[in-house]
């Protein structure tokens, strides 16, 4: 009896002891992000995290599970519909990219149009879908589809998840978020109305996107936008380099609103031939979050970079900061 009494309360102790740490790590989550000054944060593009991470497929499980052990800050994915209405991990219109479909499903490739002679994510449902295996990988092993379901239990208390929402069911959306909670989620849309239906009904974070001034946008016109469309709840704003002046940064600071910019493609390109210029012009832009294809160098280079900018005459740190004339 008494050994049964011993065991019911160490059960117990560590299911709250389990409970705690979920919750901390929630907290800790929340805390990095909102803590002021802000700290800068990484994002790994489309869950690929790194060059190391070009090992698995990109929205996969195992990429984003490693993602998560290399503390990186957020993990952008990209949540499509399936034919009968779940969410899926997949980045393009189509399967053919990143999928063996053809393989499987040729009979459902479109005959003409836009996507002719390939399979749209849309034409298949979840259990098509599940036989898939993703090609876009070489580690050897076996990858599928991801569901959005499988990416939000892997990071409830883990890491923050940016849904880049390619199609928009607010109320599957709203079902998952009941679900895994919302506390560790953001939500973007290039169309801020479309963006606000799922934030206010799913109290998601909303991670807006100014229009490009090459487009005809003013970003300081939009900033002001996203205030009165969300109020205390806009906590970030994705914008462009080519947008952040002074004046941005200066307002965003004043609001206590984070600065989203990308580094992918040229930044990235740079400092994987080890021309570290761009991502030192980025960070010392103002933003302060960086959505990348190498978020884990990424995120070592900006930790090394902080350490460099409380030193003085050390030639090595020539490499992480530009040095005034």
């Amino acid at each position: 009896m008494q050994m049964r009494k011993n065991f019911i309360t160490a059960a117990l102790l560590l299911l709250f002891s389990s409970i705690a740490f979920a919750n901390t790590a929630t907290q800790k989550i929340l805390a990095n992000f909102e803590s002021y000054p802000f700290a800068q944060m990484t994002v790994a593009h489309r869950a690929q995290a790194g060059i190391e991470s070009r090992i698995f497929p990109e929205n996969s499980l195992a990429a984003i599970h490693l993602a998560i052990n290399r503390g990186v800050s957020i993990i952008e994915v990209d949540p499509r519909l399936t034919a009968d209405g779940h969410y899926v991990l997949v980045h393009d219109e189509t399967l053919d990219r990143t999928t063996n479909v053809q393989s499987l499903f040729p009979e459902l490739s479109e005959k003409d149009g836009k996507f002719k002679g390939k399979v749209p994510v849309s034409k298949l449902t979840l259990d098509q879908i599940k036989q898939l295996t993703l090609t876009d990988g070489f580690d050897g092993q076996t990858h599928r589809v991801a569901t959005l379901r499988e990416a939000l239990e892997i990071a409830k208390d883990r890491v923050f998840l940016d849904l880049d929402l390619k199609e928009i069911d607010v109320d599957k959306l709203t079902a998952l978020v009941k679900e895994f909670g919302k506390d560790n989620l953001m939500a973007y849309n290039s169309n801020a109305k479309k963006l606000k239906e799922v934030t206010d009904k799913t109290g998601i974070m909303p991670l807006p996107i100014n229009l490009a001034i090459a487009k005809g946008g003013n970003p300081i016109e939009d900033f002001h936008k996203f205030q009165k469309m969300w109020g205390h709840n806009f906590k970030i704003m994705h914008t462009y380099m080519s947008d952040i002046t002074p004046e941005l940064v200066a307002l965003a600071d004043k609001h206590k609103v984070r600065l989203w910019i990308n580094t992918l493609n040229d930044a990235d390109g740079a400092a994987e031939r080890f021309d570290y210029s761009l991502w030192k012009s980025y960070l010392a832009s103002g933003a302060n979050v960086f959505q990348s294809d190498m978020a884990i160098e990424l995120t070592r280079f900006i930790s090394l970079r902080n350490a460099c900018l409380t030193l003085k005459n050390v030639p090595s740190c020539d490499v992480f900061i530009t040095h005034k004339p």
